[in-house]
Parts: C-alpha cells; sequence; structure tokens
C-alpha cells in the first residue's frame, strides 16, 4: 500500500495477482491510493485498519463471489463505495449486486482501462458530493445494464457498441414524441438490453460473414423470446420484459414480424420505438457483408415501410428530427448525456 496521505484510497480484490497488478498499472497517476488483497478475508482486515472509499471485487473468486463480499463490505462499512468488476453475462448476478451489495457500478471484463478510471472518479465524487440514495441506485442500474449490453456486442466486433447506440436513438425518439421522462428512461433500458437474447445464440451464427441459412434465420429469431426470459427474473427490469420480447413486431401484424405477430397499439410503445432505432443503426452501421448505407437511405425505407413494419407516429418522430439535423444525427446522438437522463427523470418523479 502507498504511503501516502491523500484522503481517497481504493481497494481492488480478485484472486489473480496478474490481475491486481494490471488494475494498480491503470490507477497510476491518480489522485488516490491503491490497495490490493488477494481474497475477501484480506481485504475485510484491511477496511478495519485503514479508511477506504472504494472497493472494487471481482465476482467469482475462489471460496466466495464479488457480491457476497461487497453485501458484507455494504453491512459493515456504508459510506464504501462498491464496484462488481465481473465477465459474466447473467442478468442475475447484476440484479443480486444491485440489490443486496447496493453496488454503485458493475464493470465487465475485461475492462477498459479509461473506463474504469472514469467510474473510479465518478464514484468518488458522488461520495464527496453525497448524492440522494435513490438517484445513486438509478445510475446503478443503467450503469450495469449498460454494462451488460456492452459484454454482449463484445461477442461480435461488428455489433460493438450497437446496444447502445439503439438505445440512445430510441430516447431521441421518444423525446421527441413528448414521453414522459421516466418512459424515457425505461426506453432507454429496454434499447440497451433488446438484444440480451443474443448471449443463447450460437456465435458462429451471429458473426457468419454471409446471408444465413432458413434454420439459422429461424434461431436468431429465437432471441427476443431468450431475451424476455432471461430478465424475467430480475427484480427491477420486470417492465421491460415485453418491450425486449416484442421489438421486432411489425406493426401491421404480419408474419414477418416475431415472436407473436402482435398488431398496432398491442405491440409495446418502447418496442415500436425500439425497432426504428434498431434498423436505424443496423442500416447505418457497417456487417462483414456489406457497408453502411447513408442516413437518407435509411430515412427512405422508413417511409417505404410506415404503417406496415414501422409505427407512423414513431417513423414521423424520427424522421423529423432526420429533416432537421440530417446527417449529424449520427454524430450528435453519440453525444449521450446519463447525466442529463438521470436530471431529467429526477426532476419529473
Amino acid at each position: 500500500m502507498s504511503s501516502s496521505t491523500t484522503l481517497n484510497r481504493v481497494l481492488f480484490v480478485d484472486d489473480e495477482p496478474k490481475i491486481l497488478k494490471a488494475l494498480s498499472r491503470a490507477c497510476r497517476g491518480e489522485a488516490y491510493d491503491v490497495a490490493t488483497a488477494l481474497c475477501p478475508q484480506n481485504a475485510l482486515a484491511i477496511l478495519e485498519e485503514v479508511p477506504v472509499s472504494v472497493v472494487v471485487s471481482d465476482q467469482q473468486m475462489s471460496g466466495s463471489t464479488g457480491t457476497v463480499f461487497l453485501s458484507e463490505v455494504r453491512r459493515r462499512f456504508p459510506a464504501t463505495a462498491r464496484i462488481l468488476l465481473t465477465a459474466s453475462t447473467d442478468m442475475q448476478v447484476a440484479s443480486d449486486a444491485i440489490e443486496h451489495a447496493g453496488i454503485f457500478r458493475l464493470l465487465a471484463k475485461p475492462w477498459d482501462d479509461a473506463e474504469l478510471r472514469e467510474a473510479l472518479r465518478q464514484a468518488l465524487r458522488e461520495r464527496e458530493s453525497a448524492q440522494p440514495p435513490r438517484l445513486e441506485v438509478r445510475r446503478a442500474y443503467l450503469e450495469t445494464v449498460r454494462a451488460l449490453a456492452e459484454a454482449v456486442d463484445a461477442k461480435d466486433p461488428y455489433t460493438r457498441g450497437h446496444s447502445d447506440r439503439v438505445a440512445i436513438y430510441a430516447t431521441r425518439i421518444a423525446t421527441e414524441l413528448g414521453s414522459e421522462p421516466e418512459l424515457v428512461e425505461q426506453i432507454y433500458l429496454a434499447g440497451l438490453l433488446h438484444d440480451i437474447g443474443k448471449i443463447g445464440i450460437p456465435d458462429a451464427i451471429l458473426s457468419k460473414p454471409g446471408p444465413l441459412t432458413r434454420d439459422e434465420y429461424a434461431q436468431i429469431q429465437r432471441h427476443p423470446e431468450i431475451g424476455a426470459r432471461i430478465l424475467e427474473p430480475v427484480q427491477f427490469l420486470s417492465r421491460i420484459v415485453p418491450c425486449v420480447r416484442h421489438h421486432h413486431e411489425w406493426y401491421d401484424g404480419s408474419a414477418h414480424g416475431y415472436p407473436d405477430r402482435l398488431r398496432g397499439v398491442d405491440i409495446p410503445y418502447a418496442s415500436r420505438i425500439i425497432l426504428v432505432a434498431d434498423t436505424v443503426e443496423a442500416m447505418t452501421s457497417d456487417r462483414p457483408y456489406r457497408r453502411g448505407v447513408p442516413l437518407d437511405s435509411v430515412a427512405k425505407e422508413l417511409a417505404r415501410f410506415r404503417g406496415t413494419q414501422f409505427d407512423p407516429q414513431v417513423t414521423d418522430a424520427f424522421l423529423a428530427i432526420y429533416e432537421c439535423e440530417g446527417e449529424d444525427f449520427l454524430s450528435r446522438a453519440a453525444k449521450f448525456d446519463l447525466d442529463q437522463l438521470l436530471g431529467r427523470c429526477e426532476g419529473g418523479a
């Protein structure tokens, strides 16, 4: 442990020495001490001995889990912010970490050094500013879901960031439609998790550099149902289960939509928005078998299928944004401000 007299201290807990060295190295030059522990018992001994501002724990450790350990930290040292580091994309792990351990953030392995440093700075800032507990919990929900979505997208390098962009585009459309702030937040979460069911689809199909066979496409079509089943046990995500299940339904109820061939307003509002956002993101992004197309071409496609595949009001909302911003929409939408979303929802609550 450093002998520095700085007030803040970050404690990393992992049963692999190489991981601890890499985490410590990522934080060189930051304005806090770094301590490490190879097991929860040693970490608790450090917490008893010296003040610790933030604990970052691995989930899978011999003899314990990060969730169990951080739950004990929450009970004994409630002022210490808690971050879980995990390679798991299990929503139940995330749910337990939020509900029982009260984590501030979940970070996916392999982590990004810059993201790790920013998460630690943010944890330290919010700890010092005494943010309202309700706002901290909601931030934990959003950031945790975002990390899990990124872990799913990472299975295929060509879709990295897809879910995040879909969520952002969907919030832009929902805002254009005049949706209440809490509904916008719900749509953001549903957008992040709309493809979570792809965890259950073979990687060879997801990353196939060419057209899918009929059987392969049938497997891909199962992902909304798989996603709904994954999310159903997670209490804080129960509201978005129907949104995820139905994000590939067609507005006209045709057989092109799946899984249940719902029609019109029977399709959840968030699902209708996500379908448009998903189409915009998919068409404008490069894939192994094709290049992305200009947003102008996407706008024409949306107008062409307005009222058949796409909800007319949702389509019109996107087209209104496009008419105002043109091709700049993609770059503007990329500059997403989570704090702004949280602030709007807090003000509207």
